[in-house]
């Protein structure tokens, strides 16, 4: 089976970093775009579907961050390689950021009334 095998890195690792990476952008942009509605004076309807989507953005990350440490503690017990403890210690901080953000939203949604429209 190794002429399955891609020269160079693996694809899983690749797809997770840059879904991560993906997911940190989306998560702090719905964020940015629900601190400017604030100031802007949008719509309660407007600013709740930014908190859904800020909550599912922040969950969304926390599992690809959870993905991330697995596979980060995967190659370093498999190679023993010390830049894949730091690889692990990012995704703790981007899966810490997604719990934290998805946890803001959802309480805002909770006090608001949650429906929003």
């Amino acid at each position: 089976m190794d002429f399955i095998r891609l020269p160079g890195p693996s694809l899983i690792p690749l797809l997770i970093r840059r879904g991560s990476l993906f997911l940190f952008m989306m998560d702090c942009f719905s964020l940015f775009l629900y601190a400017l509605g604030i100031g802007q004076g949008f719509m309660d309807s407007t600013q709740a579907a930014l908190l859904r989507l800020t909550s599912g953005f922040g969950l969304a990350l926390l599992i690809a961050a959870g993905y991330g440490i697995a596979a980060a503690f995967r190659f370093l017990f498999r190679r023993g390689r010390r830049r894949f403890f730091w690889g692990a210690c990012w995704y703790v901080l981007l899966g810490g950021f997604g719990a934290i953000t998805a946890a803001f939203a959802l309480f805002i949604l909770a006090a608001g009334g949650g429906s929003g429209g």
